[in-house]
């Protein structure tokens, strides 16, 4: 999930586009740490599409060190990382995100592919859902209405939303993670008539009581939306130390099957054949980050129950 709130921070910030080509390589030195890819691979020129698609560790470092520790900081706020997200379940976290003014010389190699940091799957949900709401970040909430003793439904009180990513963004960044899911990593969570916008996560499971990661054990996670163009549903799926252990092979499966049933129930038809939907031109407005917006549909969430989900490093491979 990282690597999604990197890109969509470096795309708002002006300093990528989704068709710009980088120099790829396996590898890359960041202070005194190399970072490596999941797969080994000769140097490619891969544009920022490419680079979500193929969940690359070292494109996205590369672009992460483009926005700069401060930007990036301010987005993953933006997103809901670091804080409770008020859902008003009992045990949530907040997670744990350190003030980049106690980042180590690595941190903007790990930060980015979403280590050193720890997150929720509530917070992962979130913040798919702002891209699924056209950059709107939309708090989630457990309890749609209540029913007094007379049979009166009363409505809990509108969630707070505020704008994180510009419509233009959002779009841009929704047409990657559908690329994800066509070409990329998460081709195993396509759903038949539907447009699934998705993104690949392996996290590293950190110790208890200590600093560190513990070895070889991982936990798998796809998250993403559907339909991609008019988003009904959000899901997200995490699997603790799954064999084999990247979320491409094994979490991606099980949204396709829990979501295509999901699609069923809820009768959701697939969207009428058409042209892909264009990419909201720039405008001097479409560039505020901060601020309420107006209420706008909120896709139906399916996630494990934010009190039995401990934080997690978020994803760093796919």
């Amino acid at each position: 999930m990282n690597k999604l709130i990197t890109l969509s921070a470096a795309l708002e910030e002006g300093v990528v586009r989704p068709e710009d080509k980088l120099t790829v390589g396996n590898s890359i030195r960041v202070a005194d740490a190399t970072f490596t890819e999941h797969e080994s691979h000769p140097v490619q020129q891969w544009s920022v599409t490419d680079i979500m698609a193929n969940s690359s560790n070292v494109g996205t470092i590369m672009i992460g060190e483009k926005v700069g520790k401060d930007r990036l900081d301010h987005y993953l706020r933006a997103f809901g990382l670091g804080r409770p997200t008020g859902l008003g379940f009992p045990g949530e976290t907040p997670g744990l995100l350190l003030d980049p003014a106690h980042w180590y010389p690595t941190s903007i190699g790990t930060v980015p592919i979403g280590q050193g940091l720890a997150v929720t799957a509530m917070q992962m949900v979130a913040a798919y859902n702002s891209v699924a709401n056209g950059g709107v970040y939309v708090a989630p909430k457990l309890v749609k209405a209540t029913v007094d003793e007379r049979g009166v439904q009363h409505a809990t009180p509108p969630s707070t939303k505020r704008r994180v990513i510009s419509p233009r963004t959002a779009a841009q960044v929704a047409a990657m993670m559908q690329e994800v899911v066509r070409v990329g990593t998460g081709t195993a969570a396509a759903i038949d008539g539907y447009d699934v916008a998705g993104k690949t996560g392996t996290a590293r499971k950190p110790l208890e009581n200590a600093r560190g990661y513990k070895v070889g054990a991982y936990m798998a996670s796809f998250g993403g939306f559907v339909p991609a163009e008019r988003p009904a549903l959000t899901a997200m799926v995490i699997l603790d130390e799954p064999t084999p252990i990247y979320g491409g092979l094994v979490s991606a499966p099980v949204f396709k099957d829990v979501v295509g049933y999901s699609l069923r129930q809820l009768h959701i038809p697939p969207p009428p054949p058409s042209q892909p939907a264009a990419v909201p031109p720039a405008s001097p407005d479409a560039a505020k980050t901060d601020g309420e917006v107006s209420p706008g549909t909120t896709p139906t969430t399916l996630a494990p129950p934010t009190s039995t989900t401990s934080p997690t490093s978020a994803p760093g491979r796919p």
